[in-house]
């Protein structure tokens, strides 16, 4: 926990309040995301985790590499915006493909531009890390989706690989 987090607990437990500590959770990963683009920035940081594309799974859909989806997962905003630049009409029409295919579980108010938006939100801000396979950014992408009625997703998600890939319902 860093030191400002440490100190709203003690303040707050001191002072009887409630503690938050999905919000404290949130606020420690903020600050150490933050702590990263600094430091990718800086260029301090030589090795990214980039993780390779697993065997029978493609990247062909979508325009990246591996190497900027890991530098979209430290939190890098340029490389985000890069991918959302090159790859705007498959977000668009991922979007427009999404609501109308689940209109009737999402509320009146949203719109098929809402749901881009809320792709490019909740990414840009870290909730949602993208893996370097097709499927597995489309399943990113319907999560940021699905939660777009209630202002976007709440808790950090990151797709998992599925046992049989090439059995998807």
């Amino acid at each position: 926990m860093t030191d400002s987090v440490a100190s709203v607990v003690y303040e707050d437990a001191e002072s009887g309040f409630d503690i938050d500590f999905n919000a404290l959770i949130k606020v420690a990963q903020r600050e150490k995301r933050e702590k990263t683009v600094k430091q990718l920035s800086a260029g301090k940081v030589e090795v990214l985790q980039i993780e390779q594309t697993p065997a029978g799974l493609t990247l062909k859909s979508w325009k990246t590499t591996p190497e900027q989806i890991a530098r979209i997962n430290a939190g890098d905003i340029n490389a985000w915006n890069e991918f959302f630049e090159e790859n705007k009409k498959h977000l668009y029409a991922f979007g427009f493909s999404f609501y109308f295919s689940h209109q009737k579980i999402l509320c009146a108010h949203v719109e098929p531009l809402d749901l881009v938006h809320q792709i490019y939100c909740d990414v840009g801000a870290g909730y949602v890390k993208l893996r370097p396979w097709d499927s597995a950014i489309g399943c990113a992408f319907s999560r940021c989706c699905r939660f777009a009625p209630v202002g976007g997703v709440d808790e950090f998600y990151i797709p998992q690989l599925r046992k049989y890939p090439l059995c998807q319902n």
